[in-house]
């Protein structure tokens, strides 16, 4: 997926270590006016514990209860998804398959980052196996499609990598629910033993993965199984909702399936079987119940009372940082005090091998001061092009903006573009300083190689801006991709309709007219033709037709005239569409809630002939259900069909 990227690194010595999503939480009482944006990166300073919640769809995450835990307790939080949702319905546009699956993957980006969620979706690219192939009645069937070792060797890594100590799945493996639902449940059940194996996909260690063991897994409770069941409705003053209100203002993102209600501030209890444990399985006062919270207590799980003691300090060191809220400048030089208290205990535990696990728990509380440094150093950072639809061969004007809203200059600048294989930064203009409380810009002139790759809808973003400076005797280090997707398209994209129709050679209604668009993408004028090319028992009347275009973004709308054979039978057949050389279909995704992205596909118009006998006299109602085209392809195979409308339905006879 094409997320956008955008975090710093901020380096008090000599080691920078890799920065990690972070979570955020709320706090209770301040004087001073609440400040969300700066209380989400600090509030996850105040514990060590991790939750993640599975499921098969987007909207399957468990949005109330991942808004307790991340904006409400800190946690850093992860949502593992199976697929893309490219099965479902489309609310707002005509797109399935795979591009309701685009629309629904950045739908689920957006919804996540609401709640300040880790994402992981383990269908990684169009057409992926792991897909969502409609309604599944069994998990048999469900593993058949997506393959049972590779979905369960993507769960493993993902929770392999996150690492976390609570693990919870949305639903239930019950014979009345989807097999995609049932599945994944039984998986993530697996996977709460199976990912500290090491004999579990034992070449992960090749990769230097370990394994890991979550402390406690959770189910939906039940009358019958309920362990625990705590109250989540609770009003935050520093977001101004309670956290099921929030969880909807995070589901209203998917807007393609309709989700999201407007909820009432009330109390909404969340229901939990604790399904397997590796902690003390008494009785449970809360979710926490057998975890340690924060570094102190967990300082004294290490039987070492050095390491406990040097924990026990950071922690108090973290709290500090926190109490300084809402006072930007205060945090700013708390919490770069503190980054260097964890960078030396790093350095320790690395000297002294300690645990694993330690080790990597001093690496989160690294990455998360380090957002909290950048977000209270009043440094804005943000990146654009000159062109964000651009073609192989073309050139594009970067710009890197940096906005010093800090009393302090920004000194020793340095700035650099992270490019895709075969882009080329040609030209640069980069400024060494930015006086206090000003403006600069840092300039790149980049080519586009001839061999560059298309567009990817679930790639990584095409160009990364790499800053770093001294503040305050610090250096810090940012990652920000562009504000817009930079998408790498055909010269000429081509848009048919139909893309999809049949053929019934048992009425000879066997005419297609086909309507090609062509859109220039390149910069500037462009001449070429379109050219059409079908499979033996199809004819195409004058199957080249010549376009010229003056400008980028000028469309051109062609009306092809396709045949059947007199012979042709039962068949498959195709017509391939050609934009000179290239044949690739661009349909833009661009709706107001979600990044831009497109999908690309074959430039190709596909025929289904059969025969089929038809009653002319016959007449079929369809009443229109809004999501589909089925009225339309029974028109196609010669069908007397009128659609029925919402009026007719109330007065018509």
């Amino acid at each position: 997926m094409k997320k956008k990227l955008s975090f710093a690194v901020t380096v008090v010595t000599a080691a920078v270590l890799a920065t990690s999503t972070t979570i955020p939480e709320v706090t209770h009482g301040h004087d001073q006016a609440h400040d969300p944006d700066l209380w989400k990166v600090l509030q996850p300073l105040e514990t060590v514990v991790s939750f993640m919640n599975t499921g098969a769809h987007p909207d399957d995450e468990r949005s109330a209860l991942l808004s307790y835990m991340s904006l409400g307790n800190g946690v850093r939080t992860s949502s593992v998804i199976a697929n893309r949702g490219e099965g479902g319905q489309n609310e707002i546009g005509t797109e399935l398959g795979n591009g309701l699956g685009i629309i629904r993957s950045l739908e689920l980006e957006e919804a996540s980052e609401v709640l300040n969620l880790d994402l992981r979706i383990l269908s990684e690219q169009l057409d992926d196996d792991i897909y969502d192939f409609g309604f599944s009645k069994s998990i048999d069937e469900t593993l058949d499609e997506w393959g049972e070792e590779r979905v369960y060797e993507r769960l493993i890594r993902t929770i392999r990598e996150e690492r976390p100590d609570i693990l919870f799945t949305s639903f239930l493996d019950v014979p009345s629910q989807h097999g995609h639902h049932r599945t994944m449940t039984v998986l993530t059940e697996r996977a709460f033993v199976d990912a500290a194996d090491a004999s579990v996909f034992p070449e992960h260690a090749d990769e230097g993965l370990l394994p890991w063991q979550p402390l406690k897994f959770y189910l939906p409770g039940t009358e019958e199984t309920e362990t625990l069941n705590f109250n989540i409705g609770i009003y935050d003053p520093i977001y101004e909702k309670t956290y099921p209100q929030l969880g909807e203002e995070s589901r209203f993102l998917h807007r393609s399936q309709g989700m999201g209600r407007d909820l009432p501030i009330e109390d909404f209890f969340q229901s939990l079987n604790l399904a397997g444990s590796q902690v003390s399985e008494e009785d449970e006062e809360d979710i926490f119940t057998g975890l340690a919270f924060d570094l102190r207590e967990y300082g004294k799980t290490l039987d070492n009372r050095s390491w406990e003691n040097r924990l026990a300090r950071l922690q108090t060191s973290l709290d500090e940082v926190v109490a300084t809220y809402p006072d930007r400048e205060g945090v700013y030089v708390e919490a770069v005090q503190s980054l260097r208290e964890v960078r030396s205990a790093q350095h320790i535990a690395d000297r002294q091998n300690m645990d694993t696990d330690l080790l990597e728990r001093l690496d989160v509380k690294e990455a998360q001061l380090q957002r909290v440094v950048d977000e209270s150093g009043e440094v804005e950072v943000t990146v654009t092009s000159s062109a964000y639809e651009v073609t192989r061969d073309g050139q594009v004007e970067v710009t890197i903006d940096i906005d010093n809203e800090n009393p302090r200059p920004l000194v020793q600048l340095n700035a650099d573009l992270h490019l895709p294989e075969g882009w080329q930064v040609t030209d640069q203009d980069v400024p060494r300083n930015v006086k206090a409380n000003q403006k600069a810009k840092a300039t790149f002139t980049v080519a586009i190689g001839e061999d560059a790759e298309f567009f990817d809808a679930y790639g990584e973003p095409a160009i990364i801006g790499d800053l770093s400076y001294r503040l305050r005797g610090n250096v810090v280090e940012h990652q920000v991709s562009t504000e817009e997707t930079v998408a790498v398209l055909p010269k000429v994209g081509l848009e048919l309709s139909p893309e999809a129709t049949i053929l019934n050679t048992q009425t000879r209604n066997d005419e297609i007219e086909l309507e090609v668009t062509a859109t220039n993408y390149y910069e500037g004028g462009y001449e070429t033709s379109i050219r059409l090319e079908p499979t033996a028992g199809l004819t195409v009347e004058q199957a080249t037709k010549n376009v010229q275009f003056k400008e980028v973004g000028e469309k051109k709308t062609l009306t092809f005239t396709v045949t059947g054979h007199e012979s042709l039978t039962d068949a498959q057949e195709s017509v391939r569409i050609y934009a000179g050389d290239d044949s690739t279909i661009v349909q833009p995704i661009d709706y107001d809630h979600i990044e831009q992205s497109y999908w690309l596909k074959d430039g190709q118009l596909d025929v289904e002939a059969f025969s089929l006998e038809v009653d002319e006299t016959l007449r079929i109602g369809y009443i229109e259900s809004g999501f589909d085209t089925v009225s339309e392809r029974l028109k196609e195979a010669g069908l007397n069909v009128e659609s029925i409308d919402e009026a007719m339905l109330t007065s018509g006879d």
